[in-house]
């Protein structure tokens, strides 16, 4: 399932994040993040907890620009989840195969904001 989360007026995605996230119950989780210019401390509370409560299950962060990467990488997230640069990743990779984050400091992600 994949899940484009889209910011309000304000640009923080908190609470279609809250409220996608609740509808999940036992499938991989790919979560589009191309739409959101960044994650507030609410919303990485609420992945956080959603990959609690999933801890057998693929999710993928995917699309980050780079201000978000930077937050994700900051706080660990990149060793919770696996972060894509963009859907062909995932295409790509195949169901149960292992990634590495596809994003770097080498090669932004798709959408980057410099």
């Amino acid at each position: 399932m994949t899940i484009a989360l889209l910011p309000d007026h304000t640009g923080d995605c908190t609470r279609s994040l809250h409220l996608a996230l609740d509808e999940i119950w036992d499938e991989a989780v790919t979560i589009d993040l191309e739409n959101v210019p960044y994650l507030s401390p609410q919303a990485l509370i609420e992945l956080s907890h959603f990959r609690r409560r999933r801890v057998d299950r693929r999710i993928v962060l995917q699309s980050p620009n780079l201000r978000v990467l930077r937050t994700l990488r900051s706080v660990g997230f990149d060793k919770l989840f696996t972060i894509e640069r963009s859907a062909t990743a995932s295409v790509q990779s195949g169901a149960g195969a292992t990634l590495r984050p596809a994003c770097d400091d080498r090669r932004p992600c798709a959408g980057a904001v410099r």
